[in-house]
């Protein structure tokens, strides 16, 4: 459950519950891993405008009802109800959520699952990557656990069967099928945004070595 709330600053902020009592494992699992990045990576990450900003999580204790909180930015709205009305604004989505993508694995972090639902925009139409319970932070960006949306997953992984290391092209990937998604549902003119559709259909090549990187789309939406 989320809502909106006041924080003593009478700043309108964004409040999510969740119920831990009788909580299933696998769930847990995904709460510990959200709280383990809020606690932990913030202040990093705070000067990324891009990355959702979590100003608490808390324990609370409603009789006998154990909930953890975790008070972050109000957005308005995900990618799903965000109509894109040209190129230059989809290069303009494309180029804040690249940078968000860029600034975690920067900093070691895989966020494994990248897809509309988890791109937010602020009622400025700011763009905020959300959702850290399938993050993980490695030391070489290299892991073996499959986890993310099947939709929006590298091919390769799911195939594989937790058989194969992966790291930050797994991001890439999700990120190559949200730019292809986005220019069809949004009925956008191809030659506005062949070089853009090009370097999505490199990222979700079968071939990992044949793909292209994360900076060379943000070389092209500067």
């Amino acid at each position: 459950t989320v809502f909106a709330a006041v924080n003593e600053n009478d700043e309108t902020v964004a409040i999510k519950m969740v119920c831990i009592t009788n909580l299933k494992q696998d769930f847990m699992d995904l709460l510990s891993r959200e709280v383990e990045f809020c606690t932990e990576n913030m202040k990093q990450l705070l000067q990324c405008e891009n990355i959702i900003k979590y100003e608490d999580v808390f324990l609370f204790n409603d009789k006998g009802v154990k909930i953890v909180c975790f008070v972050m930015e109000l957005c308005d709205h995900d990618l799903n109800d965000h109509p894109i009305q040209d190129e230059q604004e989809l290069k303009g989505i494309l180029k804040q959520l690249s940078n968000a993508i860029n600034v975690l694995h920067q900093n070691n972090i895989l966020h494994r699952d990248i897809k509309p639902d988890n791109i937010m925009f602020t009622k400025n139409n700011v763009v905020k990557l959300i959702d850290f319970g399938l993050c993980k932070k490695i030391k070489n960006l290299k892991t073996l656990t499959i986890v993310g949306s099947p939709k929006y997953m590298d091919k390769r992984l799911i195939m594989a069967k937790g058989q194969l290391a992966y790291g930050a092209e797994c991001d890439v990937y999700s990120l190559g099928v949200v730019i292809l998604e986005v220019i069809q549902l949004n009925n956008i003119p191809i030659e506005k945004v062949q070089q853009i559709q090009n370097i999505a259909l490199s990222f979700c090549h079968d071939n990992v070595e044949e793909r292209a990187k994360l900076t060379d789309l943000l070389k092209i939406l500067e």
